[in-house]
């Protein structure tokens, strides 16, 4: 874009200056100095005044010269409009919602390292993307009801948080870019590609599988690194397999993806009240 503006700002003056009376002494800097007069920005609690405009309009009467000198200050004052609006263009056109196509609908076949392929290449392979808060419900034919996570990753040396969510009846991902100033919590998450890897690998069924059939299901993970001595299942992934970890080998670090069904605790007119069952930790550690 600041290609485009030089242009401007290079044709308009050179226009100018052509059609303007070359017998007025330094005409050329006189007209650059209206031009800069008219481009003067303001800001107000952060709203943009183009204060050099108006003082040009109140305070400036030029006799000689007079229309090669209003096109200067005018053109300054067409700038300074591009450069308010240009980032604002610049950012709907970069955080608009953006679509890839989804493998499934149903948990159980959704095929995750292609569409995790697919959603890279959409956004342009940032580098190196972290995962967070990665939520999946679904029900117990695999149906899924909620689907989403973040991505944090660096493209062209900005930061940039993406929000991803799946529509299960549109079948597509719809995924939001947000560029922001820092990530607190950046250097305690998960490579994404470790997570994909590591997912591939959870049975989604097991905890459908036990006896007490539960409201419905979820696959989730923070994306941090922790250590645990939560008594529950646990599993570590290693070596492209997954292991049995005896409640005794306790605590536990490093990555986790939770498996659980939720059970309804409570029900009244207004509410209803669940909670989380039957949870299954799968451990991995960065790589």
């Amino acid at each position: 874009m600041w290609i485009i503006t030089l242009l401007i700002i290079i044709g308009g003056l050179s226009y100018i200056y052509s059609k303007s009376d070359k017998e007025e002494e330094n005409i050329i800097f006189k007209i650059i100095g209206y031009f800069f007069l008219g481009a003067f920005l303001f800001r107000f609690n952060e709203f943009p005044i183009p204060l050099g405009f108006l003082v040009f309009l109140i305070f400036f009467k030029p006799i000689v010269n007079k229309v090669a000198k209003t096109r200067a200050a005018y053109l300054g004052l067409l700038v300074l409009f591009i450069g308010i609006i240009s980032p604002m263009v610049s950012n709907y056109y970069f955080e608009r919602p953006v679509e890839v196509v989804a493998s499934s609908s149903n948990i159980y076949m959704l095929d995750t390292k292609e569409d995790w392929q697919k959603i890279q290449e959409k956004i342009g392979y940032p580098r190196d993307l972290k995962i967070e808060d990665f939520r999946v419900n679904y029900e117990e034919d695999g149906q899924i009801r909620d689907f989403r996570y973040d991505l944090v990753g660096y493209l062209e040396n900005e930061i940039i948080l993406y929000r991803v969510k799946l529509l299960p009846d549109k079948q597509v991902y719809s995924i939001n870019a947000i560029k922001i100033d820092q990530w607190a919590q950046y250097g305690r998450l998960v490579i994404a590609d470790r997570f994909f890897e590591a997912l591939e690998k959870v049975n989604l069924k097991e905890v459908v599988n036990q006896e007490k059939k539960l409201e419905w299901y979820v696959v989730a993970s923070r994306g941090e690194y922790i250590t645990s001595v939560e008594d529950a299942t646990h599993f570590m992934y290693e070596e492209g397999k997954m292991t049995r970890v005896d409640n005794s080998d306790l605590p536990i670090s490093g990555f986790y993806i939770s498996l659980y069904g939720m059970r309804q605790i409570s029900k009244t007119s207004t509410s209803e009240s669940y909670e989380g069952s039957n949870v299954i930790n799968f451990w991995f550690q960065q790589w």
